[in-house]
């Protein structure tokens, strides 16, 4: 990490560092960091130059499919994720990532796809990716498939929310009391969950 008031020095070895060695990842990293007190695009366009001379630089692409994240260039991002996930294919969290960015886009085929992906492959939260594929199916009004996906969340912090937008899948189906009665079953701890059902209940109500 490069201290705060070292960006000129640092910026002169990095240089001297990538011209002995011009794929050298680790100074193009340092090298984004430092650029950034020149303004929030100049380690963007860095790392853009950088990645079409090395594309082989993982770490530097996920860094820059990151800030493009952030910029809200998420057609640009989703290519550079799908880069990261052609070379990694074994990563769980690229294929989330990538699912995530392509829900945001509206490309249910690819969230589904993705998110499918991440599950086979061992993501460790699966409550998580079975809580958005639920969401996907629901998106598509495939309120049965939906619903299929929130059953399957039993276990860790997503199982209140699944029940909740099971309830909610239900009522979108026209069995209000059968949404009803399924809140009322659950067993809540705490002020915080039980309001979340009461909401829930109001919302159905409505």
């Amino acid at each position: 990490e490069i201290a705060v008031g070292q960006n000129d020095r640092a910026l002169v070895e990095l240089d001297a560092a990538l011209r002995l060695s011009p794929g050298l990842e680790n100074a193009a990293l340092l090298k984004g960091q430092a650029l950034s007190s020149l303004g929030d695009g100049q380690p963007m366009a860095y790392w853009k130059t950088f990645l079409a001379e090395h594309p082989e630089a993982s770490r530097v692409r996920l860094l820059y499919a990151r800030g493009l994240t952030k910029a809200s260039r998420f057609e640009e991002a989703k290519g550079e994720f799908e880069t990261l996930v052609k070379n990694a294919p074994q990563s769980a969290e690229l294929h989330l990532t990538v699912g995530l960015l392509a829900m945001q886009m509206n490309d249910l085929d690819g969230a589904e796809q993705q998110f499918s992906q991440a599950l086979a492959l061992g993501y460790p939260d699966e409550g998580l990716i079975q809580m958005y594929l639920g969401q996907v199916a629901e998106v598509r009004q495939r309120y049965d498939l939906a619903l299929d996906w929130y059953r399957k969340v039993t276990a860790g912090q997503y199982v209140l929310q699944a029940r909740l937008k099971m309830a909610l899948a239900l009522a979108k189906q026209k069995k209000v009391d059968e949404a009803m009665a399924s809140l009322e079953q659950l067993d809540v701890s705490g002020e915080a969950d039980a309001n979340k059902v009461a909401q829930t209940k109001a919302q159905i109500l409505r």
